[in-house]
């Protein structure tokens, strides 16, 4: 049978779709991926004679119950994550999800969990957090996957 590649539809009589999602908690957990790998990878590039961040990007297209499992491991290794010999001051987590709705080119959102390593947390280094979402697009509390979505 050939593959039907590169073809033009002029019409179509009838289409169907579905969505499906599994909620087994052995699911939410693997989809709910940590980010100590990323941090252990960050930390061996980072000079250890200067104050120091880490920006790690994950997707989130799992939802609610996933996302508040990811939000759980990645506090726990934030708490326990051992930096030694760099001087290791920030860690923020930027949390992404795209949608390309029917009446708009693109829609992208972002969610950043702001983590300070030392007590200083009044100091942040930066002034914009986002790293896609652009300042003037204008930022909103919460997190993105509690929201409706576009």
């Amino acid at each position: 049978m050939p593959a039907i590649i590169n073809q033009y539809v002029s019409s179509i009589g009838w289409a169907a779709g579905a969505y499906w999602h599994c909620d087994a908690e052995r699911a939410r957990e693997a989809k709910a991926r940590d980010i100590r790998s990323h941090l252990a990878d960050a930390v061996k590039q980072l000079p250890a004679d200067a104050h120091c961040v880490i920006h790690v990007g994950l997707e989130t297209p799992d939802g609610e119950e996933v996302e508040a499992e990811r939000y759980a491991r990645i506090l726990n290794t934030v708490c326990e994550f051992d930096a030694t010999g760099k001087d290791l001051r920030w860690i923020y987590t930027h949390l992404y999800e795209s949608y390309s709705p029917p009446d708009k080119a693109w829609y992208f959102d972002e969610t950043i969990y702001k983590f300070s390593i030392t007590q200083d947390v009044n100091t942040e280094p930066i002034s914009t957090h986002s790293t896609i979402v652009p300042p003037e697009a204008g930022g909103t509390s919460g997190v993105h996957w509690l929201r409706e979505a576009p």
